[in-house]
C-alpha cells in the first residue's frame, strides 16, 4: 500500500471516529459502568463455581449446550467460560485504571491518528519527529513533520481541528504527548 493511500485511510479513520468524542460520556460515567460490569462478571463468576448438586447437574447440561469453538462441550465449556469471565475482570481493572489517568475523552481519536501517522511515516523512512526546541534546528523552523500536520489540519474542517492556531513548538509538544499516550491506550 502506498504512503498516500495510507495515510488517506488514517485520515478518513480520524473523520469517521471524530464524532465520539463530540457526544462520549464523562469518565465518572465511564468510571461507574466499568463498576457495574466488574460487579456482575464476578457475580456470574461466582454463580458458576458454586459446587451444591444442582449447580453441579446444570454446569454439565449448560457446558454441553454451550458452542465455544475449539473446546470440548461438557464440562470443558464451562471451564473456559469461567476463564473468559476471569480474563473479564482484570480487563475491568484495566479499564478502569486507564480512565483514572483520563480527563476526557477529548482528543482520543486525534491523538491516534497522529501515532498512526508517525508510525506510517517512520517505517516509510519519511520525517516524524516532531522537534519541540527551533533554536537547534539548522533552519530554525519547525519539524518537517510538525509542519506537515499543521497543514494537513487545515484541510479538516475548523470543527475536528485539534490544537489549531497555536505555536509550532506547542503542537510538537502535543504530537508527542500523543505518541507517549499511545501505551496508556494499548491502540
Amino acid at each position: 500500500m502506498s504512503v498516500k493511500t495510507a495515510l488517506t485511510e488514517i485520515v478518513q479513520s480520524y473523520f469517521n471516529s471524530h464524532s465520539i468524542e463530540t457526544v462520549a460520556p464523562s469518565v465518572d460515567e465511564a468510571q461507574d459502568y466499568i463498576v457495574e460490569l466488574k460487579t456482575r462478571v464476578l457475580a456470574l463468576r461466582e454463580s458458576l463455581r458454586r459446587q451444591g448438586p444442582t449447580e453441579k447437574a446444570v454446569r454439565l447440561i449448560w457446558g454441553r449446550k454451550s458452542k465455544i469453538p475449539g473446546v470440548e462441550p461438557g464440562i470443558p465449556q464451562m471451564d473456559m467460560v469461567e476463564k473468559i469471565l476471569t480474563s473479564q475482570v482484570r480487563a475491568a481493572e484495566q479499564t478502569r485504571e486507564y480512565f483514572a489517568t483520563s480527563d476526557s475523552f477529548e482528543g482520543d481519536q486525534w491523538e491516534l491518528m497522529i501515532r498512526d501517522i508517525r508510525e506510517l511515516f517512520r517505517s516509510s523512512q519519511l520525517p516524524h519527529t516532531a522537534a519541540q526546541d527551533t533554536s537547534k534546528s539548522k533552519t530554525g523552523r519547525s519539524s518537517k513533520f510538525v509542519e506537515f500536520i499543521e497543514a494537513l489540519q487545515k484541510t479538516f474542517l475548523p470543527s475536528i481541528r485539534r490544537h489549531d492556531g497555536i505555536s509550532a513548538t506547542s503542537l510538537a509538544k502535543q504530537i508527542n504527548r500523543a505518541s507517549r499516550a499511545g501505551g496508556k491506550a494499548g491502540h
